[in-house]
């Protein structure tokens, strides 16, 4: 659990650990450097049930936080919550139920519920209402489905340790970081879908789902996109071309026109959709005129 100035939400997003119906666990608050009470409030916790341990940590990112706290797990199993964010009671037994002794899934997640800052569902589900795919797409070899797109409601996840063994989350990304590492360990291993909100996830003014953040999601993606076309040397042409077009949409919506051009340049992909956003603006601004 990475939490930076979370003091609001930590309370409560650690009850919803303590109080789960599987009771062999470690959870591991790793403080990003807050200057609100959070460190506080989790020595309160870690002095009254040995199963919570604190790690302090400087402000470097979020990334470097999960590494962190991940380092630190000594369980065959390892699963994340966001500071903001709670389980579902029964959260952690109905993933283990699923996935233990099963050889072929490496990875749980499931769906999500949303709430407000103050805890209270608005009645729609992440996967529902937001991600919107049948459920057979989730579950399974997803390394070509989540190239295009993020499937996962991350705070869901519960994969085996040796998962993060072989991969760590990106420090140089700093909104990507999880739809990445998804990527990544999708190359190795299948996801298994659970059709039940296990997860509270909470939406407000300010966290990652907040507004005025566009151009900082659009950036982190372009770098998603531009990582996964340098590492993955072996990617089958359609999934290439798809890269390279949603990497064209992220510079274009960026205005970064030098990177665009370089793009366009090299790729005919790309040009081919700069060609197609060309008359598609065209075409709006003389319906403007005309109307």
């Amino acid at each position: 659990m990475p939490t930076l100035n979370k003091a609001e939400f930590l309370a409560e997003a650690v009850h919803s650990i303590l109080s789960q119906t599987y009771e062999d666990f470690e959870l591991h608050v790793v403080d990003n450097g807050s200057s609100d009470s959070s460190v506080e409030i989790a020595l309160s916790f870690a002095g009254s049930d040995s199963r919570v341990k604190l790690i302090r940590e400087p402000r470097r990112g979020l990334s470097f936080a999960l590494n962190a706290g991940i380092a630190n797990c000594k369980g065959r199993y390892v699963a994340l919550i966001g500071a903001d964010d709670v389980y579902r009671k029964d959260k952690l037994q109905a993933q283990l139920k699923a996935i233990d002794g099963n050889s072929r899934y490496s990875i749980c997640h499931s769906d999500a519920w949303v709430m407000d800052r103050h805890g209270n569902p608005n009645g729609k589900l992440t996967h529902r209402d937001y991600v919107r795919v049948q459920e057979t797409e989730l579950t399974g070899n997803l390394f070509k489905r989540l190239l295009m797109r993020d499937l996962i409601t991350g705070g869901t996840i519960m994969l085996l340790r040796e998962c993060w063994e072989k991969e760590r989350f990106d420090t140089h990304l700093f909104f990507a970081e999880d739809w990445d590492m998804w990527v990544r360990l999708a190359r190795s291993y299948e996801f298994l879908y659970i059709p039940e909100p296990l997860y509270g996830y909470r939406i407000y003014e300010g966290n990652s789902w907040g507004r005025g953040r566009e151009r900082f999601v659009q950036t982190n993606h372009a770098r998603a996109y531009e990582k996964w076309l340098r590492i993955f040397g072996d990617l089958e042409e359609d999934d290439r071309r798809s890269l390279i077009v949603s990497l064209s949409e992220c510079y274009a919506d960026l205005r970064n026109v030098s990177a665009l051009g370089r793009l366009v340049l090299t790729n005919r992909a790309a040009m081919n959709y700069l060609s197609r956003r060309l008359r598609s603006s065209f075409r709006l601004r003389l319906e403007r005129v005309l109307a």
